[in-house]
């Protein structure tokens, strides 16, 4: 078995406990349920972004709905003993607060959730609004097809994972974005502002940007309160 890079000791220990169930749990759902779990092809947990060193400081959970159908080239042909630095580390971020939704990304995938994060805090700096904010799916299998199904039990049986995952930041706002997430947080009875979807086609909605404004207002009078 590879050895785990030790990139990955900077996950926080309450949050790299959380994780490490996640991946077996998420196979075995994804294997039950007929969906895509060739972990050599790419079909494992991933894309987690933002801080997962100092869970104390993230004040934002930004879920939105599963992988995408298609791994890029770096996510294929790895050994689940690395799982926990790749699912961070493979450009989606390094257990820190480094990640890919800055100035270089064009991606809709990309900009959108970096348009949204600017919403919240306008005047941050790129490391500031990434030091408070974790980036991830509500689901963490990916479907046959971007944007296609997941099966209802699937979701449900997953639902214990989020919660855990969204506990491990005792001060994080969850915010849903998108009905996949929303509905995924009711299942896992996760108190979420709810807002569009940052994905195409969602995102083109005319209301689309509009509910992202209320939802980032909505977080601006959370974090102002508890300031006072």
């Amino acid at each position: 078995m590879a050895q785990t890079p030790a990139s990955s000791t900077k996950i926080d220990e309450s949050v790299r406990t959380v994780m490490s169930g996640i991946l077996p749990a998420s196979m075995s759902i994804a294997t039950r349920h007929g969906l895509p779990c060739d972990y050599t092809a790419g079909h494992r947990p991933r894309y987690v972004a933002g801080n997962l060193s100092d869970p104390s400081l993230v004040r934002i959970i930004l879920l939105m709905a599963e992988p995408g159908s298609s791994p890029a080239s770096g996510e294929v042909g790895r050994d689940e003993a690395t799982w926990l630095y790749d699912v961070t580390c493979d450009g989606l971020g390094n257990g820190g607060y480094r990640f890919r939704y800055d100035e270089r990304a064009w991606e809709p995938y990309e900009t959108k959730p970096r348009e949204f994060l600017a919403m919240v805090w306008p005047n941050a700096t790129y490391t500031e609004k990434m030091r408070q904010s974790v980036v991830t799916n509500a689901f963490w299998m990916q479907a046959w097809t971007s944007g296609g199904g997941i099966p209802r039990q699937a979701e449900v049986e997953f639902a214990p994972h989020l919660a855990r995952f969204c506990r491990a930041f005792p001060r994080a706002i969850v915010v849903a974005a998108g009905e996949k997430s929303k509905r995924r947080c009711n299942i896992a009875r996760i108190q979420a502002i709810e807002m569009e979807a940052l994905t195409q086609p969602q995102a083109n909605k005319p209301r689309a940007h509009a509910t992202w404004r209320c939802a980032a207002d909505k977080i601006q009078s959370i974090l102002a309160a508890r300031a006072q």
